[in-house]
């Protein structure tokens, strides 16, 4: 199976028990985001960030590392 297909998995998971996850992308703009996930499709999912309430789309594909549990600084 691909990396992509176990993301989606985990978005899923994540998105069903509305957890808050963090994520980063391999984008030239070094993109990362801490929020709900609030649609997931196959090859894409859209994300709200948690300090500014902007959505933002984000391509599995772009992943520079799997999505994870958003963890407080210091936690």
């Amino acid at each position: 199976m691909s990396n992509d297909y176990e993301e989606y998995r985990r978005a899923l998971i994540f998105q069903k028990r509305e957890t808050i996850v963090h994520v980063s992308t391999n984008r030239e703009d070094f993109f990362w985001c801490n929020g709900l996930l609030l649609e997931v499709a196959n090859d894409y999912f859209v994300i709200k960030d948690r300090k500014d309430g902007k959505e933002h789309l984000i391509l599995f594909s772009e992943l520079k590392k799997p999505i994870e549990k958003f963890k407080e600084v210091g936690e």
